[in-house]
């Protein structure tokens, strides 16, 4: 099974078992949530190991008039590449299992989720 250090999803920073002072850990659908997290927070040529990956934040989101189909079919296939994926799950709230929108007012595009993972069905939402 893999394991990871916990990256808390609001400050960004990891966190310690206050009992033992250790990095706290994560694995199992919480691991590939934040995986999923990662992948969509990280630049286009962010990642200096693999300037291919990443999302294209900079010519494709904050641009006066986004094409939301793009970027919809961008970031399906960057959670879709995350290991442990299966696939995206319909459900009441997620019909789709995947719906992306645009509050251009306050400026913030929301992504809700849902994706099988080892048969479970882990639903986010994140809001950039």
């Amino acid at each position: 099974m893999a394991v990871d250090v916990y990256i808390d999803a609001l400050t960004n920073d990891v966190e310690l078992v206050p009992e033992t002072g250790q990095l706290r850990r994560v694995s199992g659908t919480q691991l590939v949530a934040q995986r999923i997290r990662i992948r969509l927070r990280t630049h286009l040529g962010e990642w200096p190991l693999d300037l291919t990956k990443g999302v294209n934040w900079r010519d494709q989101v904050f641009v006066k008039n986004p094409n939301l189909g793009k970027i919809s079919a961008d970031f399906q296939r960057i959670i879709l590449e995350v290991p442990g994926v299966d696939r995206f799950v319909p459900t009441p709230i997620i019909p789709g299992g995947f719906e992306l929108s645009l509050d251009r007012v306050s400026r913030k595009l929301t992504v809700n989720y849902a994706v099988l993972v080892d048969g479970e069905t882990v639903t986010e939402t994140e809001v950039f």
